[in-house]
């Protein structure tokens, strides 16, 4: 199999669905067709089950599995072969964007930076799905990525940091507009949850939609008969919260950069800013840092790992 076949199997398997393998591959759905019709030739065997809904059969979970391996394989040994021949070792670093003002909470770069000095790095900054794509992709050494536990990463370690949970922040100007008979008790209800029903009038950013976040509120939106007031899509966490701090908007945050929202207030304050934990729909999630498995990894690599663990025990339940 070449190293086209590989990654066209490995797509085909983990989307169960051509026209969504056939855009994560960015090629056409009829020459992946055809690509699938050749391999199943190949092994005389089919190798997916195309009706009701699409699976891999006995032979094609086979096929994937030896797949997986051999391109596990040929990433280790490219990579093994780039550091012996790289006299400067780089660490390619991804994390969420949102996050990318936080990086040096999650990651020791200037006590590691002391201990290697010969190492650099470089940071990626994208969704957590675009992170996870590029890690498996050997573009990326390690990711600081958000997950639910129900997901499976196979070939990956993960390291979890910590839960965390999604609160609304939203000004007491705001609230004062949309709730007028906002009082001592209603706020200290808000403060053991609310539920995004609540807030659906109320003007709203959100992050792309792309990302898993927003893709969780539009499914539990549309299960429930919700329809929020959504004035657009805004990645950059700043933006989004200075728009929150002009009382124009309510937005979300998770439970660890709530300490964050002082120092990036403007200055003089204008408003006070309400956090209150969303408990409907209830989002957890896990923090962990996640790198591929079954690779050689150098000393500092694993050193710098266990130095991430370590600044994030704190957090860790």
């Amino acid at each position: 199999m070449s190293e086209p076949s590989l990654e066209y199997f490995i797509a085909i398997a983990e989307e169960c669905n051509i026209s969504q393998a056939a855009k994560r591959l960015n090629i056409s759905q009829q020459g992946l067709s055809n690509y699938l019709q050749k391999l199943e030739a190949y092994y005389n065997v089919p190798l997916l089950v195309r009706k009701p809904s699409m699976h891999l059969t006995e032979a094609g979970s086979m096929v994937y599995d030896a797949a997986r391996q051999i391109h596990r394989v040929k990433k280790d040994l490219r990579l093994n072969i780039e550091h012996l021949n790289s006299s400067q070792n780089t660490l390619c670093i991804g994390i969420y964007a949102p996050n990318a003002s936080m990086l040096m909470d999650f990651i020791p770069l200037i006590e590691f930076g002391k201990k290697y000095p010969t190492v650099t790095y470089n940071v990626t900054e994208d969704s957590n799905r675009v992170l996870r794509d590029l890690l498996a992709a050997g573009k990326l050494d390690l990711v600081i990525s958000a997950y639910r536990d129900s997901m499976t990463f196979p070939d990956f370690e993960i390291q979890k940091l910590y839960s965390n949970q999604e609160y609304i922040i939203i000004s007491d100007v705001l609230m004062k507009q949309y709730f007028p008979n906002v009082n001592e008790d209603i706020l200290a209800e808000f403060k053991n949850g609310v539920q995004l029903e609540q807030f659906q009038d109320v003007p709203l950013v959100l992050p792309p939609a792309d990302c898993g976040f927003s893709r969780h509120m539009s499914r539990y939106c549309e299960e429930n008969h919700i329809k929020l007031n959504v004035i657009g899509e805004i990645s950059n966490r700043y933006l989004s919260n200075s728009m929150v701090f002009d009382g124009v908007v309510y937005g979300f945050c998770d439970k660890r950069y709530l300490s964050h929202l002082q120092a990036t207030r403007p200055q003089p304050l204008t408003c006070e800013i309400y956090a209150f934990p969303v408990k409907a729909p209830a989002i957890y999630n896990n923090v962990g840092v996640m790198y591929r498995k079954a690779e050689k990894h150098p000393p500092y690599f694993m050193e710098l790992i266990d130095m991430i663990l370590k600044q994030n025990a704190d957090l860790a339940e």
